[in-house]
This record gives structure tokens, sequence and C-alpha cells, in this order.
């Protein structure tokens, strides 16, 4: 039996790290979500339901920062997976509410970076 296909939303407001993660992420099968803010990744969060991955930058404009949006999405569904991106470490707000919903994946992360991470998140493919 295959493996069933995932749904990942990214939200980046990079473009081409946004297009480069949705590309790696299609290329080990998975479905593609984009958001460029917080915001807009809670609209898609709240909109769809499949969602099985919040791939997230942590430092971005709007009222909502990677750390929020992952905790609004852990209360409104507890098995989702968060992975945390962010280039910017010594900006994080480590107090905020979200931190441990996942692991960190440091910019500039590799194809092989992200794939050794969904495997610790949802197993050998």
């Amino acid at each position: 039996m295959a493996d069933p296909i995932r749904t990942v939303l990214i939200v980046e407001d990079d473009e081409d790290i946004r297009l480069i993660g949705a590309n790696y992420f299609r290329d080990v099968g998975f479905d593609v979500l984009e958001a460029t803010t917080g915001d807009e990744g809670l609209r898609v969060l709240e909109e769809r339901s499949d969602i099985d991955l919040l791939f997230t930058d942590i430092v971005m404009p709007g009222t909502l920062d990677g750390f929020e949006l992952a905790h609004r999405a852990v209360k409104k569904r507890p098995n989702i997976r968060v992975l945390y991106t962010s280039g910017y470490l010594k900006d994080i707000p480590w107090g905020k509410m979200g931190v441990g919903y996942g692991r960190l994946l440091k910019k500039p992360w590799r194809r092989e970076g992200l794939i050794a991470e969904l495997d610790r998140l949802f197993g050998s493919r």
C-alpha cells in the first residue's frame, strides 16, 4: 500500500525560499499550500482541515509570528506537526507561545536537511 499523501502549509515571506521549499516538498510527495504571512497562514489553517504539517518561518511581517501561528494551529488541531525555520536566530522571540511545538531548521537549509526532519516527523518514506 502506498504512503498517504500528506499536506504541508508553508508560511514564508521570502518568495524564493517559499518556492524552493514547495518544490522540495512536492518532490517527496506532499501536497503544498502556501502563505506569505502568519495571518494568511492562519486563514488557510481555518479553511483546510487536511494539513498535516505546518512549516513556518518565525520572523515575518504581520501580526502573527511563527510561534503564535503554531500555537493557534496546535490549539485547533492537536495532531498537526510543526517545523520552524529561521535565518534570524538572534531576533527570535523565544519567550513567546508556540515554542516547543516543533524543531527548528536553521536557514539556509538544504534539501537533505529538510528530508531528514521529515523523516523524524513522519518516519522513513
